[in-house]
Formats: structure tokens, sequence, C-alpha cells
């Protein structure tokens, strides 16, 4: 199916990356990874075609204590760009 425009992107980042399997046996490198010192975290990502439903997504996400953000991609090759709705 092909992606309609302008369509609408809900991200936000949840919980920590977990430990690489090469460095689970390094205890100073495993212990980074838990602490958060070095790592990251998960970015999720909802499309949406239409503005209401990825309001309704943000405020969700935002009532589960997250704090989302809202992208815009107007056609195609085009830049994402961040919109407040």
């Amino acid at each position: 199916m092909p992606q309609q425009y302008p369509h609408f992107i809900v991200q936000w980042r949840e919980g920590r990356l977990p430990c690489p399997p090469q460095y689970r046996q390094v205890g100073a490198i495993r212990r980074m990874f838990n602490q958060g010192t070095i790592g990251g975290s998960r970015l999720v990502s909802r499309e949406f075609t239409n503005s209401d439903n990825a309001r309704r997504a943000a405020l969700q996400a935002r009532r589960n204590g997250r704090a989302p953000e809202i992208l815009t991609v107007e056609r195609p090759g085009a830049q994402r760009r961040r919109i407040h709705l």
C-alpha cells in the first residue's frame, strides 16, 4: 500500500538498550550499561495519516509518563518537521 501524504509520526524514547552479548562478561562495561552511563534508549514511533489520531496517540503517551514528539512529512523526500498539535 503506498504511503499517503502528509502523514504524522508520533515518537518517544523509553527503556534502556540491553548490554550487547560480547560485553556481558566485562563487569565494568555491563555496569555502565545498567546505570545508563553508556548505551541509550529505544525509540518507539507510530505513524498516522490523520492529525486527530496522532494527537490522541501523543496525549495517551503523555498520560503514560512519556515525552512524545509529533513530526509531519508533507511529501515524498521531504524532511520531517516537528509540529505542535
